[in-house]
């Protein structure tokens, strides 16, 4: 049961993390070339993309974090790194 929940842990961390950041960082872009003559939102717009592009970073550092943390886990417990390399697959790519 342990190698399943390390299975989804790291499709987590390769799969859904970076696709969360992705959508941070794509807002970042969008709203990075809104424009408008008021200085307010300039100024507010650049802190925005700031803390969007911000948060793609740090979603993204949490996505290898997690990877890296099933792996060691999976390198410590024999049964569960079994049953985690059985259900990633040799390649370490998601099946299908």
């Amino acid at each position: 049961m342990l190698g399943v929940e390390l299975f989804e842990l790291w499709r987590v961390g390769r799969l859904r993390l970076p696709a969360l950041a992705g959508v941070y960082a794509r807002a970042a872009d969008e709203l990075s070339v809104v424009r408008h003559d008021d200085a307010d939102w300039a100024l507010l717009r650049r802190q925005l993309v700031g803390v969007l592009a911000d948060a793609a970073g740090q979603v993204n550092e949490a996505g290898v974090a997690v990877c890296v943390a099933v792996e060691e886990y999976a390198r410590a417990d024999d049964g569960a790194a079994g049953e985690f390399r059985r259900l990633r697959g040799d390649s370490g790519v998601l099946p299908g």
